[in-house]
This record gives structure tokens, sequence and C-alpha cells, in this order.
């Protein structure tokens, strides 16, 4: 019999604020100052700028962290056949409507307004239907993934985790933080050497599906371990706060005139 983990309460109000977040972060790109929006406001504001900036630099990252916790609650519940089949119905059939519903109604009207040029071939065999929904192609193929592995290396993945959970704990919480972007850095720079980062294969975006991947092992890990949630968690919003200040400050006077120098830093503090 399968040991079904404890649930933890906050991951639901905190998947819909991120959702609701979205709401807020596409509306506020009508009142940009730059004005890239298919519809804008005449009414711009600074404040709209940053909103945007913000909630864009964490919104995704945290909800695929979220979305890697509930991954591994569902499958150790209720197995990789059933969470597979779960987990397709509610993805693939809001994908399925939206895309034949309100994404046909858009693709419309921006090639009405001329702010894009559809076609019968571009938006339904290139993936020009997925539009904003690029985030529910990214999970359907994670969470197979994560199936497919689960089913047939499961008590290998639990040790892996355990051991990797078991490694962090001796270390501050700290240290995980300041070498994630790494990760990132090492995925972007695979590029440099002939990784087909940036291609897309049909609807699939290579470099969302890359970008995005460690967020989701990690929410795994914090799944995986109550010890490791509970320090992620608890860790002080006061160090948070400061860290966050001091790549602000990197950012803007940074004094390095190397293109790829700046660049990776630049990277690395967004990611952090």
């Amino acid at each position: 019999m399968r040991k079904e983990m404890k649930r933890v309460y906050f991951m639901d109000p905190m998947r819909s604020i991120l959702m609701m977040l979205g709401v807020v972060l596409h509306s506020s790109n009508v009142f940009k100052t730059n004005k890239t929006w298919a519809i804008y406001s005449s009414n711009d504001t600074i404040i709209a700028d940053h909103i945007v900036n913000i909630i864009h630099i964490f919104r995704m990252p945290s909800f695929f962290v979220v979305s890697g916790f509930f991954c591994v609650l569902t499958l150790s519940r209720y197995g990789p056949r059933h969470f597979i089949f779960s987990r397709m119905k509610r993805i693939l059939i809001p994908l399925s409507v939206t895309a034949l519903t309100l994404n046909v109604i858009q693709a419309v009207i921006l090639t009405s307004t001329k702010f894009r040029s559809y076609t019968f071939a571009s938006y339904f065999m290139d993936g020009g239907w997925v539009s904003h929904l690029w985030f529910l192609n990214n999970l359907i193929i994670y969470f197979f993934v994560a199936a497919i592995i689960t089913y047939f290396f499961s008590t290998r993945v639990k040790r892996l985790s355990k051991t990797i959970c078991g490694t962090i704990s001796y270390f501050p919480m700290i240290y995980l933080f300041l070498s994630l972007p790494l990760l990132t850095i090492f995925i972007v720079g695979s590029n440099k050497i002939g990784f087909p980062l940036y291609s897309e294969f049909m609807v699939f975006d290579t470099y969302s599906l890359l970008i995005f991947f460690p967020y989701f092992i990690l929410g795994r890990l914090l799944a995986s371990s109550e010890q490791l949630l509970n320090r992620f968690s608890n860790y002080s919003p006061f160090i948070n706060i400061f860290t966050i200040a001091m790549a602000m400050l990197i950012l803007r006077y940074q004094p390095f005139t190397n293109e790829t120098i700046i660049l990776t830093i630049d990277l690395y503090l967004n990611t952090l």
C-alpha cells in the first residue's frame, strides 16, 4: 500500500494567487510605457512597467515549483497510470477547448488588425493556437516524463531524491539559492556548444522546456523531503529582501564591459 504524503495546505492558495497574478500582469501590459501590447492605453504609467517586471520575474518559476510539488503528491497517491489519466483530462480538455474557441477569436482579431498574420497552416500546424497556454504544453511533457520514470524507476528515483535532499541538508539554505542559478546558466550556455536550445518542435519550445525544468525539479525535491520544505518555506524574508536589493544594485551599476559577462551576470541575478 502506498504511503500518502501529508497535504501542505498553503500550496493551494499559492497556486491560485499565482494564476490570478497572471490577470494583473496581462492587464498591466495595457498601461506600459513602451506600448508593445496589442491593445494599449494612452494613459500609460511607469508603475505598470514595474508591476509587469516584478510579477514576471517570479510568477512562472513559482508556478512550476508548485506544479512539481503537486506532481509528486498525486503520483504517490494514485500511481503513474491514474496520474497520467487525471492530469491529461485536466490539461488537454481546457487546452483543446480554449484553442478552438478563445484563441481562434484572438487570432482572427489580431490578423484583422494587422498586429499578427495568421494563416490556417500557421495557426493549426505550426502551433499558433498555443498562444498564452504554452505552460500547459510544458506541464504535459514534465508529467509524462515524471510518470514514465516513476513507473520504471520508482525505487531509484526515491533513493536519488533522498540522497540529494540529504546532501542539501548539510548546507545553509543560502547555498542552495546561490547555486541554483548556475544550472540555468549551464542550460543557456549549452546552446553555445551546439545544443538546439532555441529550436521548436511543432508546439513545444525547447528553450521554455529546459529553462523552467529546474524549477519543476525543485518542486519535486521539496515534496520529497518535509525537512527541506520546512527550511525552504521558513527561510528569512530579510535575507531575501537584502539579496534582491543587492542583485538590483549589481544589475544597475555593474562595471563590466564584456558582453558575455554582462549577459551571464544578468541571467544569474534574474534567476536568483
